[in-house]
């Protein structure tokens, strides 16, 4: 690790100080004159010159999503090459730890806090690595009058990385065309053995994508392909006879062995590929006629070589099904969506009918699926008189009595909204039926509601945000662990509660300025869970975020530094337990994820374009105990010495 270090740092040096006098206008001889040329339209000289002093560079780089241009919000943006949280590179780290995995990287996850679901119509029910996978809405389409590329390299701990490039061209004024990469190899850290480079998880995605506009710009078009393959070997998590502590079993030399033996070779996989197509059509600014297309082929596996010595953990497996199992789910989906939306004054509306056409080939022996789903839909945005704030109206119906609507208001100290929401059980807990799986079910549609406050208050040096959520889910699907069955086990299945269950939740947070460089940003939680069906949702009652560092800007604000300290802790909870064979988290009693505070310490930068971070994860391993757990059976990160750079380059 130390010699990685030194590398890393003699890079920094010779890369940063060159960059801090790149890019800047050359003063050399005048060139000759050559022959006379003719004279260039006006409209093509931003695109042909480049100077680097008129067209390289960030400022004339910007970029547009989908979303943004379908739903009116905003328009071009321009490339923000921000340090703040940069450090922030897992999934888990991004979301402050509201997120619960296997222990690592690029393994299945799920949020800790319910979240009500964001599509009410059939879905195949794998939704553990969903967070790993890009939303086509959401891809940036960039304006770049030279050549842009943004590239981004994190090397973790034992030779774990990440790694995605980005390049992008506008061609002229009408053409614009970019390219995406991206990887992620991470290795295990199951204790007691580490096996440097044994790759758990393997990530390779890919994107093209496209935009064209108009001269007058009445037509704009957003064109994608996106494939992404995410392969992740099971571990099981540890386990150990010794002793039934489980804080004894993440010591050095601590007797524990792995659920799933790695021998067994059992993996699973999922691989998506996606097909968008977003255009619009601006007779006038009130009446803009849009169509989208999306499709959609989602490959999920469960692989394994034998599981003779697995049996136990994944429970019940005929001797006879145990050897050269593979297990594919395979969901198709064509939707298409047409709509009309326009901006009238300080309104904006939207109406839109969508049809999905959808084909579900199951694993193990079950019937094949195929069915159409007719969409309607209304959205308005109502800019209120004075610049009070906006009124948002959104409301979905299918077919089948099934439905979502959201009613928010929002302005620079308010933010409130209602959602309801009654949608399709998934095709995975309703039937499956495969050697070490098997359920036929009919369940009823759940109805989410949920209410939801904050208040932003700013006060000199002090921005407070007192916030709450009140979330009431009716007759909620969840998974269980099967009675009677050995521990450690993920023998599960599908129920359905009778009743209601409450979720309340109250929080807040207090971002504080001290001397314009010195910040403390926290955020502290309880939640409370009540009501007949309060047994389906496990979460800590207490959650708290703290993050203290120095930040400040040097070089007429070319180089700037963040560094600190961040805490994450929650109270103790008996965490949902994981099921490779299924790739879902069940409800369990046996296994309590106990409280430990998790500290970090980073330091970020940037030199012009160039940024960078170094962090020390786990910072105190070995305090108050030797580690934590993540998930039932699963330890989290143990200490590291993680860094990344990224460097954005406009010629």
């Amino acid at each position: 690790m130390l010699y990685r270090l030194y590398i890393f740092w003699s890079f920094f040096l010779i890369i940063g100080l060159t960059t801090l006098y790149a890019q800047e206008p050359a003063q050399g001889p005048k060139q000759e004159q050559g022959p006379k040329q003719e004279p260039i339209p006006e409209q093509e000289k931003e695109f042909l010159d480049d100077s680097p002093q008129d067209v390289h560079g960030l400022h004339t780089t910007t970029f547009i999503t989908p979303f943004g241009l379908k739903f009116n919000r905003v328009g071009f943006q321009p490339i923000l090459l921000r340090i703040k949280k940069i450090d922030r590179f897992t999934w888990r780290q991004r979301a402050a730890y509201k997120l619960q995995d296997l222990g690592n990287e690029g393994t299945a996850t799920k949020y800790i806090f319910y979240q009500i679901p964001l599509h009410i119509g059939a879905n195949a029910g794998f939704h553990a690595y969903d967070i790993y996978f890009r939303d086509p809405l959401q891809q940036r389409y960039y304006d770049a009058k030279a050549p842009y590329t943004d590239g981004t390299v994190v090397f973790a701990n034992y030779g774990s990385f990440t790694f995605d490039v980005t390049h992008a061209r506008s061609f002229n004024k009408n053409w614009h065309l970019g390219i995406l990469f991206e990887s992620m190899l991470t290795d295990r850290e199951f204790i007691p053995n580490k096996i440097p480079y044994d790759r758990q998880v393997i990530d390779y995605a890919f994107t093209s994508f496209g935009r064209y506009k108009s001269d007058n710009e009445k037509y704009q078009a957003f064109v994608s392909f996106y494939r992404k393959s995410h392969r992740t070997r099971e571990t099981g998590g540890i386990w150990s006879d010794a002793s039934k502590d489980i804080k004894e079993w993440l010591r050095p030399k601590a007797l524990t062995n792995n659920n799933i033996s790695l021998d067994e070779g059992v993996k699973s996989k999922e691989l998506r590929q996606q097909y968008f197509l977003y255009h619009q059509f601006a007779f006038v600014e009130p009446a803009q006629f849009y169509h989208e297309l999306l499709l959609s082929n989602n490959f999920n596996h469960f692989m394994a070589k034998s599981l003779n010595k697995s049996k136990p953990f994944l429970s019940g497996l005929p001797a006879a099904t145990t050897n050269n199992l593979r297990d594919k789910t395979h969901m198709q989906m064509l939707s298409n969506e047409w709509g009309i939306k326009g901006q009238a004054q300080r309104v904006f509306y939207q109406y839109y009918y969508r049809n999905k056409h959808i084909d579900l080939q199951p694993a193990g022996s079950g019937p094949n699926k195929k069915l159409i789903e007719n969409y309607l839909g209304l959205y308005t945005r109502t800019n209120l008189w004075k610049n009070l704030g906006f009124l948002h109206l959104h409301g979905e119906y299918l077919q089948g009595d099934l439905y979502k609507i959201r009613a928010a208001y929002e302005n620079k100290f308010v933010e409130l909204a209602y959602d309801q929401a009654r949608y399709k059980p998934s095709f995975l807990s309703l039937r499956y039926d495969t050697p070490y799986r098997k359920w036929n079910n009919r369940f009823q549609p759940p109805v989410d509601q949920q209410l939801e406050g904050a208040l932003n208050i700013p006060l000199p040096g002090v921005v407070l945000r007192p916030y709450a959520r009140l979330v009431r889910n009716t007759a909620p699907i969840y998974f269980k662990k099967l009675p009677n069955t050995p521990n450690p086990s993920t023998k599960i299945a599908p129920y359905q509660a009778k009743g209601h269950a409450d979720l309340l939740t109250w929080g807040g947070e207090v971002n504080i300025t001290i001397l314009s460089h010195y910040h403390l940003d926290t955020e502290i939680a309880t939640t409370q869970v009540s009501g007949p069906a309060a047994n389906v949702f496990r979460m800590p009652k207490w959650y708290t975020n703290l993050r203290v560092y120095y930040a400040d800007s040097y070089h007429e604000e070319k180089a700037n530094i963040e560094t600190g300290v961040e805490l994450n802790w929650k109270s103790a909870y008996k965490a949902d337990g994981y099921d490779p064979a299924t790739q879902q988290f069940f409800v369990q009693d046996d296994f309590m994820v106990y409280a430990y505070p998790v500290i970090e310490l980073f330091f970020n930068f940037r030199i012009k374009t160039f940024r960078g971070f170094l962090k020390v994860v786990h910072l105190n391993q070995g305090l108050p105990v030797e580690g934590y757990f993540v998930t039932p059976f699963y330890p989290g990160q143990m200490r590291s010495i993680d860094f990344g750079v990224s460097w954005s380059l406009f010629d």
